[in-house]
C-alpha cells in the first residue's frame, strides 16, 4: 500500500484486489502509532457512497463492494479527524 494526503483526506492505493473483498491496512490497527485520529469513513474515489470498515488493534479492515473491483488495484478514500498529521 501506497498513502497520500490530500484536501485533509489520507488516500490508500494498493495493487491487485483481495480475493475475499476485505482489505486489510496493517499500519492503521489500533496498535500502530502510524494512525492517532479517528476514521470516520472510508470511500471509493468517485463515488461518496460509504463502504464498511473496523479498525481492530492489528488492522482497519475495509471490505470492498465487488461492483468496485478493478483488476489493476484498489484506492481507498479515509475521512476522518486527525487522520493526515
Amino acid at each position: 500500500m501506497r498513502y497520500v494526503t490530500r484536501e485533509g483526506r489520507l488516500h490508500a492505493l494498493g495493487l491487485g484486489w483481495p480475493e475475499d473483498n476485505i482489505v486489510r491496512l496493517t499500519r492503521l490497527g489500533r496498535s500502530y502509532p502510524t494512525l492517532s485520529g479517528e476514521i470516520q469513513r472510508v470511500t471509493l474515489p468517485g463515488d461518496q457512497t460509504p463502504v464498511p470498515f473496523r479498525r481492530t488493534d492489528t488492522a482497519l479492515e475495509v471490505t470492498l463492494p465487488e461492483a468496485g473491483r478493478h483488476p489493476i488495484g484498489v484506492a481507498l478514500i479515509l475521512h476522518g479527524q486527525g487522520i493526515t498529521q
